[in-house]
């Protein structure tokens, strides 16, 4: 495969080899550290809780939710309270994409991503290729 990199103030194309992974883009390598408990003090885990939401059209597409609440009890990773964040994703299979999340965290403010103008289709083969006045460049 190959990867291009457009710079259009030289009218340059940088193409190089892509890379091969055996476990393909997207794969999650390690995880994320929580609390490390004080010598002899009970283990400080989040309580976590999932529920699914069924099906829904989110921006006129189907989509299939997701409620994951997440309880950090009071100690958590030094914290004097308990905190509570709530995600509610949207994903659809049509589109192999997530088209709504909404998440709230006391500790950083709520968000609300969506997609939206979704049209389904092919798109135009045109935005895949070089410009024609563009110098296609090897790297190595």
């Amino acid at each position: 495969n190959l990867i291009y990199h457009l710079n259009p103030r030289a009218k340059k194309a940088q193409r190089r080899k892509g890379f091969a992974s055996p476990a393909g883009f997207g794969v999650v390598l390690g995880g994320i550290l929580g609390a490390v408990p004080a010598a002899g003090s009970p283990a400080l885990d989040p309580l976590q809780s999932y529920k699914m939401l069924g099906t829904r059209q989110i921006n006129g597409v189907e989509a299939d939710g997701k409620l994951h609440t997440t309880v950090y009890p009071a100690g958590y990773q030094g914290r004097a309270e308990e905190v509570t964040t709530i995600e509610e994703a949207w994903y659809s299979f049509r589109i192999q994409a997530q088209v709504r999340r909404l998440y709230t965290d006391p500790r950083n403010g709520d968000s609300d991503y969506q997609m939206k103008n979704i049209e389904i289709g092919e798109p135009d083969a045109a935005l895949f290729r070089i410009p024609d006045d563009y110098e296609v460049v090897d790297i190595k």
